[in-house]
């Protein structure tokens, strides 16, 4: 996703068509892929064309859009390989306010203070890019034993005036440690902001912050 102008953004296209995405397919053969930014460079075109028309069938290059949100919100998945280029992407904000799931290069998100593993699953090769890609579309869910079998209750939201953030208070259902609890949800925190942004008509999905609810105990 971005302007076709700028080299670095071809170079990311024609990766996730020829190098990434044959990868991912290996183990997913019904994985689509999106790319959008225009104009559309014929090398890009001319990659789509020599995957085959069975796989070109499922590489749409939309040129540009009127709004990438609509895109975003689509998408299980949002992959960004760039290896090189000069300043932040407007992409990962964009990105980040949809609440999609991040495979990128630490070049992708620089300028932007995102921690690996917590805001982002960074991949700086091909092999890594479609590991970390198959990794999101076949978890799909939370997987984490902390919370295995755990009933949480939220017990109030607060928002940020700006919508950016939200806090979220909980409390566990029939015991257990809160400590722990709110560790392995913070921990969960992007994938449960992506289904929020699935699931809530929002222009912008906050960023979650779990805490545990202590009023009960007063």
């Amino acid at each position: 996703m971005g302007s076709m102008h700028h080299r670095p953004n071809v170079n990311a296209a024609l990766s996730l068509a020829e190098g990434i995405l044959p990868r991912v397919w290996s183990q997913l053969p019904d994985v689509s892929l999106t790319i959008v930014g225009g104009p559309v460079p014929s090398e890009l075109l001319a990659a789509r064309k020599r995957l085959g028309a069975r796989s070109a069938a499922v590489v749409s290059l939309l040129g540009i859009v009127p709004d990438v949100q609509d895109c975003l919100a689509a998408a299980r998945v949002f992959a960004n390989p760039i290896r090189h280029g000069a300043g932040s992407s407007l992409k990962i904000a964009e990105a980040l306010g949809a609440g999609t799931p991040i495979v990128s290069s630490d070049v992708g998100v620089r300028g932007f203070g995102l921690a690996p593993g917590r805001h982002y699953l960074s991949a700086n090769t091909d092999e890594e890019q479609a590991h970390a890609i198959v990794r999101v579309l076949r978890e799909g869910n939370i997987r984490d034993p902390e919370l295995d079998g755990a009933m949480v209750t939220v017990t109030e939201v607060r928002a940020s005036p700006d919508l950016k953030h939200a806090s979220a208070f909980v409390t566990p259902l029939g015991g257990g440690e809160s400590k722990t609890m709110v560790k392995a949800l913070n921990r969960a925190s992007p994938y449960i902001r992506s289904v929020v942004a699935r699931e809530v008509q929002l222009r912008t999905a906050p960023e979650i912050h779990f805490q545990a609810d202590t009023s009960f105990e007063q």
